[in-house]
């Protein structure tokens, strides 16, 4: 009686973790319908007069595109701010549609770009804002042909975005409102070197799906490994994380403007009901250098069995977590906790430095440790995997 007690208990704290991730899940999804059906959050105190420092007072109107029209002191007409997101049609950054306030004169003359609403990944963003990019199109005139401007390299679908963003949004403002004759772009918008970036991410994605079925040849799969380290890690900087499947678990759906994580979600759907995890064994540049760094590391751990029930219970609690305080909290500091953006593109925080160190430290020894014992983006994939794969196996819980 008592050893069935015994046993019994770690089974029914896992089986309470696992309800608690799947609930978390489910939440996720009832506040994404709910946001659907929520009106537009009003804009935020101050930002009309950051947009257009000369109006001392604005009117809101709709037509002939939702606008704010804003007056100076002596009556006249100071110019205009408009919202890109409540213009159609909609352009998405790497996640979602970016609010952007766009000051306009009625010369034509942008004076601010002042993105402040968004769901992007908070990584992306932060690199977009502090490349200088806002400044460039601050004071561009709309009279004349609109620059080309380069995207910030890595975080190419977020600035991509805001570019075409701002600059369809206030030519239309500038021909509507003011009557201003707004020339052609100059240049194209988008780098050739894109397309190349997606062909690459799709052939590793396609070689990685044909690996995990046709082969079960260690040093293959070691190959495949290392090629997507190099490729997905450090060129593309690609790896889906819990930024992004926390925003789709909310409905808030990547567009054509992301053909990355498209890509990325294309081979989940593939891969999962037919090979469970194989995103984490082959695919995820931050398990292959766990998985590789083990490999050749000369001295291992003995580890006790008894931590390996506890595991999942610690992944389910933590996912459960991290999707609660995301989603219904507001949380956006997962790239603080997933430390895979950070540490391939080398722009690590010193919280990221510990994290990233620590877990590449003790994975040298305890293989694959951030997978098999805390990483939330493998816990959902671990939760989709033994709900719709019809063969069942170990590799649906530790890869």
């Amino acid at each position: 009686m008592g050893t069935g007690t015994g046993r019994g208990r770690p089974t029914a704290v896992a089986r309470l973790a696992l309800l608690f991730a799947i609930l978390a899940l489910t939440g996720s999804l009832v506040r994404g319908l709910a946001r659907l059906q929520a009106p537009a959050e009003p804009l935020p105190a101050g930002l009309l007069a950051a947009a257009l420092p000369d109006a001392v007072r604005f009117e809101e109107r709709s037509e002939p595109l939702p606008h704010l029209m804003g007056w100076d002191s002596g009556g006249g007409v100071a110019g205009a701010v408009v919202t890109t997101d409540t213009i159609p049609p909609v352009v998405r950054g790497y996640l979602g549609q970016i609010g952007t306030a766009v000051g306009l004169t009625p010369e034509g003359r942008i004076t601010a770009v002042i993105p402040f609403r968004h769901t992007e990944t908070p990584y992306y963003m932060e690199m977009v804002t502090g490349s200088g990019l806002i400044q460039e199109m601050t004071g561009i005139d709309l009279t004349k042909p609109f620059p080309f401007l380069d995207a910030v390299s890595g975080a190419t679908v977020s600035s991509r975005a805001l570019i075409g963003d701002v600059r369809r949004s206030s030519s239309l403002a500038a021909s509507r409102l003011f009557g201003i004759d707004v020339p052609p772009p100059r240049g194209g918008e988008t780098s050739p070197w894109t397309h190349w970036k997606t062909i690459l991410l799709a052939a590793l994605l396609a070689a990685s799906l044909a690996v995990g079925a046709l082969s079960t040849r260690a040093g293959l799969r070691e190959a495949m490994m290392l090629l997507n380290l190099a490729g997905i890690g450090f060129i593309l900087n690609t790896p889906v994380t819990l930024s992004a499947i926390s925003r789709i678990l909310t409905l808030d759906l990547p567009g054509p403007e992301n053909p990355t994580l498209l890509l990325i979600l294309a081979y989940l759907a593939a891969s999962v009901p037919w090979q469970g995890r194989s995103y984490c064994r082959l695919v995820c540049p931050f398990g292959a250098i766990q998985h590789l760094g083990h490999r050749l590391w000369p001295w291992k751990a003995r580890i006790d069995p008894g931590i390996a029930p506890s595991l999942p219970v610690l992944r389910h609690v933590l996912l459960g977590g991290l999707l609660i305080l995301g989603v219904w909290v507001g949380f956006s500091g997962f790239t603080e906790v997933e430390p895979f953006f950070g540490l391939f593109s080398l722009r690590l925080t010193p919280v990221l430095w510990i994290t990233a160190s620590f877990v590449l430290a003790v994975s040298l020894f305890w293989r694959r440790f951030w997978c098999n014992g805390l990483c939330p983006t493998g816990t959902i994939l671990s939760i989709l995997s033994r709900a719709v794969r019809p063969r069942k196996g170990r590799d649906d819980e530790t890869v």
